[in-house]
């Protein structure tokens, strides 16, 4: 038995094969869910992340060492959390050789294997 869900986004049909509960996504969906390294959001957005981790460096700094009590810290947490989120939607480039992966669930598994954990520590309250 076969159910055929239309896509909203693109207006093809993916197919829910009977107990797998397994839904063969359309391409074009997928692929625009998914960010290019080379879109100017990509690199305008690792440019203020560069920054702001210069900036929350030093001032990590200042408030361990005289405890201002300032609330500066959430707001660069809050945008770290958000490069977290972007990154499971940016493309990644495994070898140099192949084409950057683009199926939003192989650019998952590679993130969380190899950097999630790098990136999820350091957004844990203390």
């Amino acid at each position: 038995m076969e159910l055929d869900v239309g896509c909203k986004t693109c207006e093809t049909f993916t197919t829910i094969v009977n107990r797998k509960e397994r839904i063969d996504g359309c391409e074009k969906c997928l692929n625009a869910m998914v960010m290019s390294q080379d879109h100017w959001f990509s690199k305008v957005w690792k440019v203020i992340i560069l920054l702001l981790s210069t900036v929350s460096a030093y001032l990590y700094t200042f408030e361990a060492a005289f405890q201002t009590g300032s609330s500066f810290p959430l707001y660069f947490e809050f945008i770290f959390l958000l490069d977290l989120i972007k990154t499971f939607f940016t493309e990644r480039q495994i070898d140099l050789g192949m084409p950057p992966i683009r199926k939003p669930i192989l650019i998952m598994k590679h993130y969380l294997k190899n950097g999630f954990l790098l990136d999820i520590v350091p957004l844990i309250p203390l």
